[in-house]
C-alpha cells in the first residue's frame, strides 16, 4: 500500500524549536517592562483612590461631628476605628456613619502594609512636620488635620503616587505637596483634611 514515499518526521526540528524559543523569548523582555509599569500604574492609583476615599470620609465626620477622625487598618479598637464604627462611647456626638462601607484593611494598600487615617499633620516628617502643599520649603499645614500614611510602600511607587496627585507641585517631591514620603521607612503620607482650612 505504501506508494514509495517517505513521510516526513512529526514534530519540530532543533532549528524551528530554537526560532521559536528567541521569538518567546524578544516577547517576553519587550512585554515584561510594559506589564511591570501597567502594574505599578495600578498600584499608585489604587493607592489614590484610598486616599481619596479616606478624605471624604474625614470630611464627612469632621462635619457631623466638629472633630477629627482615626481609622487604622491594623487595630480592631473602637477608638481607632472612628470612620466605621460609632464613637459616642468616646464623647463623640453627631456621628451619622459608618462612613466608609467596610472598615480600613491591609488589603487597601497593594503591598500589604497598614493603612492609618491620623488625626495629626505632624506625623509627616521627612524634613519638617507638617506638610508643604506650596512647595516654598516651609510646611503650611501642621498640627490637628487627617493625613493617610501608607507603610511599605517602594519610593518608585510613592513617586507615582506623587505624580498622580500632586502633579508639579515645586520643591522635592519627597517633601513638598499633599504626598511626602519617607524613604528610610517606605512610610507615604497624603494629606487629607485641615479643619482650620
Amino acid at each position: 500500500m505504501d506508494a514509495g514515499f517517505d513521510r516526513p518526521a512529526a514534530g519540530f526540528t532543533f532549528l524551528e524549536l530554537v526560532v521559536v524559543i528567541a521569538i518567546l523569548a524578544v516577547l517576553a523582555g519587550i512585554l515584561t517592562p510594559i506589564a511591570k509599569s501597567a502594574i505599578d500604574d495600578s498600584r499608585a492609583t489604587n493607592m489614590a483612590g484610598v486616599a481619596s476615599t479616606l478624605s471624604k470620609a474625614a470630611q464627612r465626620y469632621y462635619f457631623d461631628t466638629n472633630s477629627l477622625s482615626r481609622e487604622y487598618s491594623d487595630d480592631s479598637v473602637a477608638a481607632n476605628r472612628r470612620l466605621s464604627s460609632d464613637p459616642s462611647s468616646f464623647g463623640v456626638a453627631g456621628w451619622k456613619g459608618p462612613y466608609l462601607e467596610t472598615p480600613l484593611r491591609s488589603a487597601d494598600n497593594p503591598f500589604g502594609g497598614t493603612v492609618r487615617l491620623l488625626d495629626t499633620l505632624d506625623a509627616a516628617t521627612p524634613g519638617a512636620a507638617g506638610f508643604d502643599l506650596l512647595g516654598s520649603g516651609t510646611p503650611n499645614r501642621t498640627g490637628a488635620g487627617n493625613c493617610v500614611r501608607f507603610d511599605g510602600v517602594p519610593m518608585p511607587i510613592a513617586r507615582l503616587v506623587d505624580e498622580e496627585i500632586d502633579r508639579g507641585v515645586a520643591g522635592a517631591w519627597t517633601q513638598t505637596g499633599s504626598v511626602e514620603y519617607e524613604s528610610t521607612t517606605q512610610q507615604l503620607f497624603v494629606f487629607v483634611l485641615d479643619p482650620k482650612s
